[in-house]
């Protein structure tokens, strides 16, 4: 729809590189999963989309990434 990330930023009060690394499927720079599931779903009804497919078919995606990789970025957290 047009909405820039700034503006999608300040009204799910998601960090917007947050939603850049979500656009960008940088999926080993995210937080928790439970968080993904809830921003990209923010996300998506902010951007005029359906948000459970939007956050079925994205989800989908993170699940494809090697464990690895994820508990790589966790631990840089801890």
């Amino acid at each position: 729809s047009g909405v820039e990330i700034e503006q999608i930023a300040a009204i799910t009060k998601i960090n917007p590189t947050y939603l850049r690394f979500i656009e960008e499927e940088k999926f080993q720079d995210l937080p928790a999963a439970v968080y993904v599931r809830g921003f990209v779903g923010a996300y998506a009804r902010c951007s005029g989309l359906d948000p459970e497919r939007v956050v079925s078919s994205y989800m989908k995606r993170l699940g494809g990434v090697p464990r690895s990789e994820l508990r790589r970025r966790q631990r840089k957290w801890r």
